[in-house]
């Protein structure tokens, strides 16, 4: 008996370590930084098109599903709710605003020349029954757009399918038109193909069995404290095989909105959006990267019930929008890492 619970004690001990180091350094692979591209839904939609506008030596092509236009809430989280996402009158979101801001970013030096973004492939897509960000801030979004020079042949607008305020995809999630989590719906259409296709260009057919891996690593080498800037400890990769025996790879960062982490939803970001089987079948590595709920009142603390990205200077972040905004650098830091095997 006594050998037994010996034994027992031992196996939970070994299983314990290996639980522990489930969560691994983040990988280098041999990827070209330069053709980076990224998406996001909703909080991750106005991180994706803040996140374009600081990284963008090194971002050539961006989707935004609802989201509106930079600097929007102005580093207010009751201009986020009522300007921003138009849930009650307070204005309208203003490309023209949204400009000089980015300007001014620009000329402090706290942003790289917004001439980069001329030559970018920009995808916006919102849903005509999307009843949490109104379809006058993706319209606005596409204003900046044009503002800053991106070319019509490059400059992908969509407002016709009756999604709401979700990732859309062929039949996984709720019905078409819902708005409720996990924020993905089943409207028999491939949107993460129409997103990759459209940023990178032609595609071979997406895969019918993955051949790759989800990595779990560590969040926590890209910020001294992730919990300070309501990061997880724990982010997502996805990594096809060919990436992983060293062939050449692009880098797609995907970029969840509120409510949809995985403490939340589990993976159901990573594997339920339609994303995988195209990144499987054209070399593709998927980034995850991984906010979480925070809910500190104190003067200096976090107050993030929603797990949302930081789009309105919440913690005290007051360049949440430029280049040295906690999130951004810790999500650039991950790219670098990514592809520095190249």
């Amino acid at each position: 008996m006594r050998n037994s619970m010996k034994a027992l004690a031992i196996t939970a001990l070994c299983l314990a370590a290996a639980q522990a180091q489930a969560t691994e350094l983040l990988p280098r692979y041999n990827i070209d930084i330069t053709s980076t591209t990224v998406s996001g839904l909703s909080s991750g939609a106005f991180m994706t098109h803040q996140f374009h506008l600081a990284e963008s030596d090194i971002i050539n092509g961006v989707a935004i599903i609802a989201g509106g236009p930079y600097y929007c809430a102005e580093g207010f989280v009751t201009n986020a709710l009522r300007k921003c996402m138009q849930q009650t009158g307070a204005g309208s979101p203003s490309a023209e605003e949204s400009l000089g801001e980015a300007q001014k970013a620009e000329r402090k030096g706290l942003l790289p020349a917004l001439a980069n973004i001329e030559n970018d492939k920009v995808y916006i897509f919102t849903g005509t029954m999307d009843t949490t960000v109104n379809p006058v801030a993706a319209a606005a979004t596409r204003d900046l757009y044009k503002e800053l020079g991106v070319k019509a042949d490059n400059l992908m607008y969509v407002d016709t399918v009756p999604a709401g305020h979700a990732n859309v995809t062929l039949d996984h999630g709720n019905a078409c038109a819902s708005n409720d989590p996990p924020n993905i719906v089943a409207c028999d259409r491939d949107e993460a193909g129409n997103i990759l296709e459209f940023l990178i260009g032609d595609l071979n057919p997406k895969a019918t069995e993955l051949t790759g891996k989800i990595i779990e690593f560590s969040q926590k080498e890209f910020s001294p404290k992730p919990e300070a800037i309501s990061m997880a400890d724990t982010g997502y990769v996805y990594v096809p095989k060919a990436c992983g025996e060293g062939q050449p790879c692009k880098l797609h960062v995907a970029l969840h909105g509120c409510n949809q982490n995985a403490a939340k939803i589990d993976r159901a970001y990573v594997t339920d959006t339609g994303y995988l089987p195209w990144a499987d079948s054209n070399n593709i590595v998927m980034l995850f990267p991984q906010t979480i709920a925070r809910n500190d009142l104190s003067l200096e603390g976090v107050f993030n019930p929603n797990a949302c990205w930081n789009w309105w200077g919440y913690g005290g972040d007051n360049n949440y929008h430029t280049r040295v905004g906690y999130q951004i650098a810790a999500i650039r830091s991950m790219v670098d890492r990514l592809a520095s095997r190249r």
